[in-house]
């Protein structure tokens, strides 16, 4: 039995993407290994501080700094002797890192609501804030300011 772990795996842009092929064989039988990325066999290397490609040949394949091109579907053909198997297709999808768009200059007065909205490329799962002024509060989820802030304020 050839098969993959696990069998589709979403990353983020950046990180490591590993994927390993599990053979059921008995101990102590050499096997070959050859991944493949849709139809193309894929080879070990890559320039530092690039994307790197490791385990091409092996049961665990790692690509670091993975990219866009990196979503794509993968396979395995794991050998013995004149023997061969591909595993069935592993699908991976690389998450691309959220990208604000510029809001422009902003500007506060005491005592006047604030109800800017922050917007993002790429589908971010969350919004951060800091420095806001005292009174103005930012919601994680959707990115939107909302309050009065106590102290004449801006920012950028």
């Amino acid at each position: 039995m050839v098969s993959l772990l696990p069998s589709s795996l979403t990353v983020n842009e950046g990180t490591t993407l590993t994927l390993k092929a599990i053979v059921a064989a008995p101990a102590g039988v050499p096997l070959t290994y050859q991944w493949k990325k849709g139809a193309t066999s894929l080879i070990n290397g890559g320039v530092a501080p690039a994307q790197v490609i490791s385990g091409a040949t092996s049961s665990t394949l790692s690509i670091t700094k993975a990219t866009a091109t990196e979503t794509a579907t993968y396979t395995c053909v794991v050998g013995l002797g004149a023997l061969s198997k591909e595993t069935g297709a592993f699908n991976v999808t690389v998450r691309l890192k959220p990208v604000m768009d510029n809001p422009g200059p902003l500007a506060w007065s005491v005592s006047e609501t604030v109800t800017p909205q922050f917007t993002a490329q790429n589908s971010p799962t969350a919004f951060t804030f800091t420095n806001l002024p005292v009174g103005v509060t930012g919601s994680t989820a959707t990115g939107k300011l909302s309050g009065k802030p106590n102290t004449p304020t801006s920012a950028t």
